[in-house]
């Protein structure tokens, strides 16, 4: 049956499948591995053509990253693969990371601002800058007359 309708040769093909496989930087390794080891299981290459047929189908960011960690490029198919799937685990997992910091609702710091006259005081968290900055003076003020009355309150006491 293979004679009439299957591929001629089944190496031939998988190696010529293995040339054109790549990885596309949005997948997960996994798409990328499970057709690497069905081609490459047909094949019999020695390691070092599996090693570089591996590391040329994988996208720069990972290849970076491979070559430029300490020792160079792992020498055996099982080290490099390890090393690219712990490699691209890392990225997945700080992509998740900063897709929930994203989402995520800030707390805002609340601003401090008075209002009142100089013997009435009232506090509120909501304000801009400038008012927050202008009530402080007017405390200040109200700080250096009351120590003027004879008052032992500072602005540092107050905080």
């Amino acid at each position: 049956m293979h004679t009439y309708f299957g591929i001629p040769d089944i190496t031939v093909e998988a190696a010529h499948s293995l040339d054109h496989l790549h990885m596309n930087p949005d997948d997960r390794i996994a798409i990328y591995n499970i057709a690497f080891l069905q081609y490459s299981a047909q094949l019999q290459w020695i390691e070092s053509a599996h090693c570089h047929r591996y590391y040329s189908g994988l996208p720069d960011c990972i290849q970076d990253i491979i070559f430029t960690r300490e020792g160079g490029k792992p020498s055996t198919f099982q080290t490099l693969y390890s090393t690219a799937v712990s490699i691209d685990n890392h990225y997945w997992e700080r992509k998740c990371e900063s897709k929930r910091a994203l989402h995520s609702t800030p707390q805002q710091i609340p601003l401090l601002e008075l209002s009142g006259s100089d013997s009435v005081l009232s506090f509120s968290t909501s304000g801009s800058v400038p008012r927050v900055l202008k009530s402080l003076v007017k405390l200040e003020s109200l700080v250096d007359s009351l120590s003027r009355l004879g008052s032992s309150l500072s602005l540092e006491s107050l905080f």
